[in-house]
């Protein structure tokens, strides 16, 4: 089932207009992240206009070397925190996640046709996205500390949220999200 879905996700991928390479094409410098049984999930530094850290995403099949180009991140893009007011993660153009220097990139366990990413593109908060290879679309979530864990059993994102104290001091809260992106309304202060 799992090299089905895959092989679904390249075939999306180019139908999408993403670029297929015959072989093993990859950059020089990509590094392997994840493998799903089916492909691999590669990324590849690159240089923004600006001088800032981008990368690009890449798929390998593991069967026919295939190596599918997916995206590449926006260090130019600015937070959308004023979109995220209800709680749940919003819909991004995959042209504009960022992720900075600093990353996580990894297949959702639930979906292969899912690719978690995450960064600190501002220096302070982390931002989270899922890109979704068979819609071409992104996610991002409103939180700002990152993946706390996968829930694979329940298809939950455990993601964490820093907030403050009325009275100073800072605490991290666990958000648990539906694999959709929408907020459970579960969440607990962490204790570290």
């Amino acid at each position: 089932m799992k090299r089905m879905i895959a092989m679904t996700a390249c075939a999306l991928a180019l139908a999408m207009g993403f670029e297929s390479h015959a072989g093993d094409l990859l950059p020089e410098g990509a590094v392997g992240y994840d493998d799903n049984g089916a492909m691999q999930l590669y990324l590849s530094p690159d240089e923004g206009e600006s001088g800032s850290s981008e990368w690009s995403i890449w798929l390998k099949d593991n069967v026919s070397g295939e190596v599918t180009f997916v995206l590449t991140t926006n260090s130019d893009v600015e937070p959308r925190w004023e979109d995220m007011t209800d709680g749940n993660a919003i819909p991004v153009p995959p042209n504009m996640i960022a992720v900075g220097d600093v990353i996580t990139c990894a297949f959702v366990p639930w979906d292969a046709n899912l690719i978690f990413i995450e960064g600190c593109p501002d220096g302070r908060n982390i931002w989270s996205y899922v890109i979704n290879i068979n819609e071409g679309s992104a996610m991002q979530f409103p939180t700002n500390e990152g993946l706390f864990t996968f829930d694979v059993d329940g298809e939950r994102y455990h993601m964490c949220n820093y907030n403050y104290y009325p009275d100073g001091g800072r605490y991290s809260l666990e958000r648990i999200y539906n694999a959709d992106g929408t907020f459970t309304g579960q969440e607990s202060e962490l204790e570290y």
